[in-house]
Order: C-alpha cells, then sequence, then structure tokens
C-alpha cells in the first residue's frame, strides 16, 4: 500500500529503563494498492477491519500487542472522522 498522506500519532519508549528503543506511530491516510514482492517463504493475507471491530478484538483479548492497542486507540479517539 502507499499512503497520500501521512499524520504523526505519538512515539513511546517500548521499555524505559531496559532500552532506549523509541517506537514512533503514524496513521496513513489515502491509502493505494501497489505491487507486493514478499520474500521467498513469506505469505501475507490482508484483511479490512473496521475500527469498532478491532476495538472489540482488543477487548476480547485477541489483540495483545501494545503498539497495535495505543495506535487504534489513538486513532479512535483522536481522528474520529476517519472511522
Amino acid at each position: 500500500m502507499r499512503a497520500g498522506k501521512v499524520l504523526p500519532l505519538s512515539s513511546f519508549y517500548s521499555s524505559p529503563g531496559y532500552s532506549d528503543e523509541k517506537i514512533h506511530l503514524f496513521l496513513a491516510l489515502d491509502l493505494r494498492q501497489t505491487g507486493t514482492t514478499p520474500d521467498a517463504g513469506e505469505f501475507l493475507r490482508v484483511k479490512k477491519y473496521r475500527a469498532a471491530e478491532i476495538m472489540e478484538m482488543i477487548s476480547r483479548g485477541d489483540i495483545e500487542d501494545g503498539k497495535t492497542i495505543l495506535g487504534v486507540s489513538l486513532v479512535v479517539n483522536l481522528y474520529n472522522e476517519f472511522i
């Protein structure tokens, strides 16, 4: 996918006190399909979800990754018009 517009969401330290790794989150908008060149043995399956579905998946514990939870929560709360 190629984004027509990218908005910064947030930056945070993944494990302060242990690592200086900083993660930057962005919201990509106006996406356009592009060609892919997956690595040998790499299999990708793209699925589209509405924000409400993702929030339900988070609530059920289906999504446990902190980066994803934070990113989706920021989009839902800060950029409600994209939902």
